[in-house]
């Protein structure tokens, strides 16, 4: 392997073979200081035995150790037979050099909108790619490189000591298909906590209560999360008292829940996501919506007419229950678009608000994704 240049135009010699690289490197490129050779060249032999010709050669082989060969799907009548035994949705590989070891990279390049249907099937490649950048942060041997704009970009990189590029490459793909079981072994054992990661970020815009009370329903256990009580579901849109002698206007409140061991009862109303919580500036702070102070009214009412319906709905139950002082909880809003003034005013507000305790979705949904970290540690 021989390193030359013509015209600032880097080309590597393969014995009788030669190709050039190349002349720029693209703006998001990692490593702005690589001479990168790929197989995407016109060339058609070069284009499917690139990886045959380098891959005996030994890392003391390298005549500059900024040298990257990157091996791609390049769309051919046949592809490199080491792609083969990639497990998608990895598409290429990048072969490199440091100090004493190997760096082999397995690349994955996509437009943000598209899905395999298979794939699909099980998760998106975004949802899964975020795991995998989450999950893989702390292995020694990888490195991961992980962007999406208009694009999803991930590289995860394998450091090894091998013979030569072949036996690395092997090494490094039996390593990958490790991490791949690893992940989707986590995912699958997880299913509930990615499954409720997933449709936040795909469904964060709904304006419906329904849609979000059925969510909540489906996974009660997340309502669990912000209650820190061994507690149970016993009833969705419950009847609570308040109804008048022409049996009208009861109160129904979303959920309530019960502490499996005191048998104490909480209250739980939700709004949407994006039910505005802050309003507009007043001097120096803000105001809370109509929305928020009237879900808050609404709540104590709920409150205030059940205890006042304690012992005749405690007759006419067949669920064992005590009222003692109970808790209650508001879901509301989303705080990810709040400017840092508007987040602090409306902690100051919730913060000394007596009764109610406020949780907001993104909050919800968070503690959700720390739940799933911590049990994958």
């Amino acid at each position: 392997m021989k390193l030359i240049y013509e015209d600032r135009t880097p080309i590597l010699v393969l014995d009788q073979y030669v190709i050039e690289g190349w002349d720029s490197m693209p703006r998001k490129y990692p490593n702005q200081n690589a001479i990168v050779f790929s197989n995407d060249v016109d060339d058609d032999f070069l284009q499917y035995n690139l990886f045959d010709l380098i891959k005996k050669y030994r890392i003391n082989d390298f005549p500059d150790h900024r040298i990257e060969i990157i091996i791609e799907n390049i769309k051919a009548k046949s592809e490199p037979k080491i792609l083969e035994s990639i497990p998608y949705p990895f598409w290429g590989i990048k072969i490199g050099v440091s100090d004493n070891e190997f760096v082999i990279t397995f690349e994955m390049i996509q437009n943000i909108n598209h899905y395999e249907e298979e794939w699909d099937k099980k998760w998106t490649n975004e949802f899964y790619f975020d795991n995998i950048s989450r999950m893989l942060e702390k292995e020694d041997d990888l490195e991961v490189l992980y962007e999406k704009d208009d694009y999803l970009i991930l590289d995860l990189s394998v450091k090894l000591i091998a013979v030569n590029i072949e036996s690395a490459v092997e090494k490094a793909i039996i390593r990958i298909k490790e991490v791949i079981m690893k992940v989707e072994a986590s995912i699958n054992g997880l299913g509930g906590f990615f499954e409720v990661i997933e449709i936040w970020n795909n469904k964060k815009i709904n304006k419906s209560e329904i849609f979000w009370h059925r969510l909540l329903k489906k996974y009660s256990w997340l309502l669990s999360l912000i209650i820190n009580e061994p507690v149970i579901i016993v009833e969705d849109e419950a009847y609570i008292g308040g109804k008048s002698i022409q049996n009208k206007k009861g109160n129904v409140i979303d959920f309530i829940y019960q502490n499996r061991l005191s048998e104490n009862l909480a209250l739980i109303e939700i709004k949407t996501p994006q039910t505005k919580i802050i309003g507009k500036g007043y001097r120096n702070t803000f105001c809370l919506t109509n929305d928020l102070t009237g879900s808050i009214n609404q709540l104590l009412n709920y409150k205030e007419h059940f205890q006042k319906n304690y012992y005749s709905l405690n007759k006419t139950s067949e669920l064992s229950f005590n009222l003692i002082s109970p808790n209650s909880y508001l879901i509301i809003g989303n705080q990810e678009n709040l400017r840092k003034e508007e987040k602090e005013c409306f902690e100051l507000y919730r913060k000394n608000l007596n009764g109610i305790t406020i949780i907001t979705f993104d909050e919800l949904f968070e503690k959700a994704f720390f739940v799933l970290t911590m049990m994958n540690k």
